[in-house]
């Protein structure tokens, strides 16, 4: 199995922190996608939840998310930001698949995830 490697991400503006957000059931680490974290990655996606690190067996990995994928849509609906994803993630029930919108390499793509459960 690969270990999860985290991406480099720009410094926001005026060095203000960006809080980033991990789903123990999506298995990802996501922050906010700023315009201007955007510009700097060259992401034409205004709005989402950049996805930061995907970690070694989770859902994300076995659906295919990378880190650098920005994750738009969510089960049909649009996400903004990391809050929007987790509260949607938190709805979902563990087992049933879910269709995730994600912008790569500057083309909106489906992925199919598996959510797990919580090991609490």
């Amino acid at each position: 199995m690969r270990e999860a490697k985290p991406m480099p991400m720009p410094t926001p503006p005026g060095d203000k922190v960006v809080p980033e957000s991990r789903s123990e059931r999506l298995g990802a680490s996501v922050r906010l996608l700023t315009p201007e974290v955007a510009r700097d990655l060259g992401v034409q996606a205004k709005r989402g939840a950049l996805v930061t690190e995907v970690e070694s067996g989770s859902a994300a990995e076995r659906a295919g998310l990378r880190p650098g994928d920005v994750i738009v849509g969510y089960d049909g609906r649009a996400v903004h930001g990391p809050e929007e994803l987790a509260a949607l993630v938190a709805k979902t029930s563990p087992g049933r698949p879910v269709d995730v919108s994600v912008v790569r390499a500057g083309a909106r793509r489906p992925v199919r995830v598996t959510l797990g459960k919580l090991t609490r």
